[in-house]
């Protein structure tokens, strides 16, 4: 729940904010996996996420990352998405999705150089958005 819905702004509530730690915990109590943090010494500088989630309508697992913008453009989201790969083999999982909205090239060709292939297009938040998959080794 990072991408507020289409016409909503503003920082998440404490509130918002407590509800997604609860969700976040919960997944991982109850799948040993979920999000974590990636960090450039003492700063924080992204998170990745490998999650059961509802992807265009349907129960899908979900790899994804965002990095900070200070942060762009050193491999950190691809680092953070072969990690969520590796877990996700690990933990035998045959099919793994990942998705954004349709202008962000970015994290499109970090889907391609993780060798995940286009899906398709849905709406997701109101937003346009594509569907990478893959079928993890392992």
């Amino acid at each position: 729940m990072w991408l507020r819905p289409r016409g909503v702004s503003g920082p998440f509530t404490p509130a918002e904010c407590s509800e997604m730690v609860d969700r976040g915990v919960a997944h991982w109590q109850a799948h040993g996996f979920g999000y974590w943090l990636a960090w450039d010494g003492d700063a924080c500088v992204g998170r990745g996420l490998l999650n059961h989630s509802i992807v265009d309508g349907r129960g899908a697992v979900e790899i994804g990352w965002a990095v900070a913008r200070t942060h762009w453009g050193r491999g950190i989201a691809t680092d953070l998405g072969r990690h969520a790969l590796g877990v996700a083999a690990e933990h035998g999982l045959r099919s793994v999705v990942a998705f954004t909205r349709v202008e962000n090239l970015a994290s499109r060709r970090v889907m391609e150089k993780l060798g995940m292939s286009y899906e398709g297009d849905f709406g997701h938040a109101g937003y346009p958005h594509v569907r990478y998959r893959i079928q993890p080794a392992g």
